[in-house]
């Protein structure tokens, strides 16, 4: 057998043919940062061969047939076997073996890991952090003979399919993948992941794992996270929070290098002067690889007024600011109200020098009212999204539905918009106003009007806005305040007809 040594630093490459290229059969006896191919076109020898206590690290075997083989108490880690024909086996195990942060590649082989046992030995394979694809047939696949087994246990590892033999048993945890993963090229021997892969972030981050990946960058990757918020839209020059981080272990042989990505999801425990910011971070800068769910409270707001937040995540690859969220804080009267959704913030429009936020956010978000003691209300609902004033009154159709009446208070609500200096700088100031109020009584299972009386504020507004957005609290005499999006719209203007003129005689 000839053996071929090609290039100087980085990884050295060693071409051969033959039965096996490379074969260690001690204990103690290593392999690291090397790349092995068997030339032999017809596939008839493999790359690597181990067994015996022998190791290998960051190594990447190819072959035309066969990659791999394992004779028992190997550790293979960070490392690739790759078969570039159709074959039987990327790799073929006997005896117990680990493998932990690779990728096993075929390209239209029967088998990706086929685990067999016999001789009177079993084998016990352990697969973790590791891709698994087969091109084809079964990318695991267990078989024991002549009275012995063969077990494969896998977890965070990225397989499709699977099947077993006589005396074979494949164990599977909920942490394992069965999705393709998403690689730039591995039949051209790139095996990076795309940032669509599931297999970003998905991996164990066991101390095991070693502190390098194939490439010999870092095996985790550190994501630091942090909100912004304020009372404009330019929160990256407000309060910047506190910052955190999490790391993150993929799955395969190369971690990921690609900048994060992340997206708020809306405030939470929204109250008069603090709430929760949430949102989701990715690691690979996608929607669709590993999400990582994110928190932070703050605290010290003001009563009434909307806040804007985003959220900030970096890895040593790059950064990435979210859209924007926003929620509007409650009152003593009011408690707090729903938040918009992931990157919120109202459209609403403007004009006469001041203007409206759009919806907060729809739901049961406001403050709690326990009310007294007593029997159940029925609960009374509103289905209406916008309601013509007449004159100085806004009529609404309540549903009460349940066993006993409904009765209590309505407020239309909106945020409003007005521009003020403070410190020399124009201001945009929020502040949630009160257009109408009234009561409500309906019989058990039944539907009634109610009457609001408008504040002489709204009609004011009316002269310059045909609409005035806001929403409604239902705050039942025994229950909790009920929040939903409404439209209060201007009465309509009734106008003389002109008479008819006079026929000239």
């Amino acid at each position: 057998m000839a053996l071929k040594f090609v290039g100087s630093g980085g990884q050295p490459e060693i071409f051969g043919t033959g039965a096996s290229v490379v074969s260690l059969q001690t204990a103690g006896s290593s392999l690291e940062h090397i790349y092995v191919d068997n030339a032999d076109p017809a596939g008839t020898g493999t790359a690597l061969s181990l067994s015996g206590g022998a190791t290998a690290d960051r190594v990447i075997a190819t072959a035309a047939g066969q990659a791999c083989t394992f004779g028992g108490g190997v550790t293979f880690t960070d490392s690739v076997c790759s078969s570039t024909q159709p074959g039987v086996a990327v790799l073929q195990t006997t005896g117990s073996n680990t493998l932990r942060n690779d990728d096993i590649w075929g390209a239209g082989e029967q088998y990706g890991v086929e685990g067999t046992s016999g001789g009177g030995v079993n084998g016990s394979d352990t697969v973790i952090n590791t891709i698994i694809s087969s091109g084809g047939g079964d990318d695991l696949y267990a078989s024991g003979s002549f009275g012995t087994t063969m077990t494969i246990t896998a977890s965070y590892s990225n397989f499709a399919t699977m099947a077993n033999a006589p005396g074979g048993t494949i164990v599977t945890d909920p942490t394992d993948q069965q999705k393709p993963p998403a690689l730039v090229n591995p039949a051209n021997g790139q095996f990076e992941e795309q940032q669509t892969s599931p297999t970003i972030g998905a991996g164990s981050d066991s101390p095991s794992n070693g502190s390098f990946d194939l490439d010999g960058n870092s095996r985790e990757t550190t994501t630091a996270w942090q909100f912004s918020y304020g009372l404009t839209t330019a929160v990256g020059t407000a309060t910047p929070m506190s910052p955190q981080s999490f790391s993150t272990t993929d799955i395969g042989a190369e971690q990921s290098q690609a900048a994060p990505s992340a997206t708020t999801t809306g405030a939470l425990a929204i109250t008069e002067d603090s709430a929760t910011l949430s949102g989701t971070v990715m690691p690979g800068g996608s929607a669709s690889s590993f999400a990582h769910s994110v928190q932070a409270g703050a605290s010290g707001l003001i009563e009434g007024d909307t806040y804007y937040f985003e959220l900030v995540a970096s890895n040593p690859n790059g950064s990435y600011t979210s859209g924007q969220g926003s929620f509007t804080t409650g009152t003593a009267a009011t408690g707090g109200v729903g938040s918009n959704g992931p990157g919120g913030g109202g459209g609403g429009f403007a004009g006469g020098g001041f203007g409206f936020t759009g919806f907060p956010g729809s739901g049961n978000n406001g403050g709690t009212n326990p009310g007294s003691s007593g029997p159940t209300a029925g609960i009374a609902s509103v289905s209406e999204t916008s309601v013509r004033a007449s004159g100085n009154i806004a009529s609404l159709t309540i549903a009460c539905n349940g066993p006993t009446s409904c009765s209590g208070k309505l407020q239309i609500d909106a945020v409003l918009l007005t521009n003020k200096t403070v410190h020399g700088k124009l201001v945009q100031v929020h502040k949630v106003i009160v257009l109408a109020t009234g009561t409500y009584s309906v019989a058990a299972n039944s539907r009634a009007k109610a009457k609001l009386h408008l504040k002489p504020l709204s009609l004011s507004l009316f002269k310059t806005h045909a609409k005035l957005p806001g929403f409604l609290e239902i705050t039942p005499t025994n229950g909790n305040v009920g929040e939903q999006n409404l439209t209060l719209t201007a009465p309509l203007k009734h106008t003389r007809a002109k008479p008819k003129p006079k026929q000239k005689k």
